[in-house]
């Protein structure tokens, strides 16, 4: 199930990506709210989403929800009433 998550997580960033101009005049800038950054399979997600930002020229912040659905709700919260995603 996690796995299926991170994968369309990772198609949803794609796709996005996709269709941005590789100059954007107004940076677009991206959340990527992630259960956590403590193994390699989401190191390397994170990697791949940097590196796929950086080709757009999109902003992206990756929150690490550390395996606890506290701070990831928290996270969500913070993410959407921020205005800056």
């Amino acid at each position: 199930m996690k796995l299926r998550a991170a994968l369309l997580t990772s198609v949803a960033f794609a796709g996005v990506a996709a269709v941005l101009p590789a100059a954007a005049q107004d940076p677009f800038h991206i959340a990527y709210l992630a259960s956590s950054s403590q193994n390699g399979y989401n190191q390397a997600i994170f990697a791949g989403i940097r590196e796929a930002a950086a080709e757009k020229g999109v902003e992206v912040e990756i929150f690490d929800g550390a395996f606890d659905s506290t701070v990831q709700f928290s996270q969500v919260e913070d993410v959407v009433a921020g205005g800056r995603f």
